[in-house]
């Protein structure tokens, strides 16, 4: 008896494979719900290392050149000048009029919703209060960012009340949030193109939906990579993967705060994770033991003591976190940059 997760995964397999997909039959979309994963892909059949695991065109991913949107979205400058606003216009129109759209069996088999912090209630953010997270989740300027040039730019296009109003700021916050989560940088779309790493892009970079390349969770190191060839992109296993097991993609080189912000989850053995100093925490703190007793600031005018500050904390900081073992095991010899500092944790 075929499931509804089944149906819905042969659905999306079915429409992106009418749109020039070709997946190979070593893999196959599994269900990690019980383990927190939601869909993955799974190896049907031991993989070898440089496996082709499928490809598509460009023209199946979802992007401001893609999408239905991509007819007037040149013709409102404002939208480029916004950094993702074209594809976020793009994404958001799809998913406006899915029933309609080329993506809809792909919309089918996305979460409903998303559990990054940007949803979060208040009392779940409180939680969050002495890390860099809750001020780059930037709710207020994203929904300006729609409110000012998305939406405006839409409604030029859309005339209808009703149609209009299925773009609601819900939606914006979601089609956005789903660009920050499942795109990938694949480099210009009116381009050759290269290679490329799932989130290592540049900031004017825009992401795009890529269908089935999203599916895979990741873990670092992984054992597959998207790349690109012109108009087409391909999932090359980098690793050999056992059958049975699942094959991974990374996110990327990113500490446990941005994949907070990013994707909604924290890794508790992260190689990569990293302690964010707050600039403006450092200067407040620093100014007040200048200007207190004892300071060198002590009775000098506000003028001069800012002048003084700016003078002297001019350099960059790097904050390594070691526990206590592993500071014991580093190299005493070891050279640091001139403005680093180290500490240690208990943890």
């Amino acid at each position: 008896m075929t499931t509804s997760f089944e149906a819905a995964n042969d659905a999306f397999l079915a429409e992106l494979r009418s749109h020039g997909a070709v997946v190979s039959d070593v893999i196959a979309v599994a269900d990690y719900t019980a383990e927190h994963a939601g869909r993955g892909i799974v190896a049907n059949a031991d993989i070898a290392p440089e496996t082709e695991l499928f490809s598509l065109p460009l023209s199946a991913c979802l992007s401001a050149t893609t999408s239905r949107a991509a007819a007037w979205i040149p013709d409102h400058p404002e939208l480029a000048e916004n950094g993702w606003a074209p594809v976020i216009t793009a994404v958001l129109y799809e998913l406006a009029f899915r029933e309609s759209s080329q993506w809809n069996a792909y919309f089918d088999i996305l979460p409903a919703s998303l559990e990054t912090p940007l949803f979060w209630p208040e009392s779940d953010l409180a939680l969050l209060v002495g890390t860099d997270v809750p001020k780059r989740i930037a709710r207020e300027e994203s929904l300006s960012l729609y409110t000012n040039v998305i939406l405006p730019a839409i409604e030029h296009h859309v005339a209808d009340p009703a149609d209009r109003a299925r773009f609601s700021p819900d939606l914006f916050l979601y089609a956005g949030s789903l660009l920050m989560a499942y795109g990938f940088s694949v480099g210009s779309l009116t381009g050759t193109g290269h290679d490329s790493d799932d989130d290592d892009e540049e900031e004017d970079d825009m992401p795009i939906l890529v269908p089935l390349a999203d599916t895979l969770n990741a873990v670092h190191p992984n054992s597959a990579h998207l790349q690109r060839s012109g108009d087409t992109v391909a999932m090359v296993a980098t690793a050999a993967v056992a059958a049975g097991t699942q094959v991974f993609n990374t996110y990327g080189d990113h500490a446990c705060n941005e994949l907070l912000r990013r994707y909604g989850y924290v890794e508790w053995e992260k190689r990569f994770d990293a302690v964010t100093v707050d600039a403006e925490a450092v200067v407040r703190i620093a100014r007040a033991a200048i200007v207190g007793a004892g300071g060198w600031g002590e009775g000098m005018s506000e003028t001069k003591v800012d002048a003084g500050i700016e003078k002297r904390v001019c350099t960059p900081l790097i904050l390594h976190v070691f526990n206590t073992d592993k500071l014991k095991r580093i190299d005493r010899s070891t050279t640091w940059p001139t403005s680093t500092c180290t500490t240690t944790s208990t943890k």
